[in-house]
């Protein structure tokens, strides 16, 4: 009896050990795949990160950028609502040199008036004296007449 337990206990032995040998490939291929897709989960993990990063970067540019557009949106129509008083301010202004202009030949028209009147009366004046002198003289002088 004692042989043939033996046999069989080495026939098992050697069988397990073929299973055992056999377990033991698959176990390394299963590593191998489980390090491929470890490998591949990685490789996807960081694209991931990457795509993840530069869409927050993008978001943020974006923000920025929206930002800045509100800003140059105040600072136009401030500089709409300055242009249109400098408009109003220029049209003022020329109209008060219109107005002036016409003022000053006004004036000048009612000074050139007012000269040839002066000039009008010296002269009558001139005339008159010029008359009371003859005829002073010739009250004086009875016989130049």
């Amino acid at each position: 009896m004692g042989i043939g337990l033996i046999t069989d206990i080495t026939n098992k032995n050697a069988k397990l050990e073929v299973k055992i040998a056999k377990m033991r490939t698959e176990l390394d291929s299963a590593k191998v795949i489980a390090e491929e897709a470890k490998s591949t989960w990685e490789k996807l993990r960081k694209e991931r990160d990457y795509h993840k990063t530069h869409q927050n970067r993008v978001n943020d540019e974006k923000l920025e950028i929206n930002q800045t557009i509100k800003e140059i949106k105040a600072n136009h129509e401030e500089f709409d609502d300055r242009i249109e008083e400098v408009k109003k301010k220029l049209l003022d202004t020329t109209k008060e040199k219109a107005l002036l202009k016409l003022e000053k030949d006004k004036l000048q028209k009612k000074a050139f008036a007012l000269q040839a009147s002066i000039k009008a009366g010296e002269d009558k004046v001139q005339r008159e004296i010029e008359s009371q002198q003859k005829r002073q003289r010739a009250s004086m002088n009875p016989n130049a007449v």
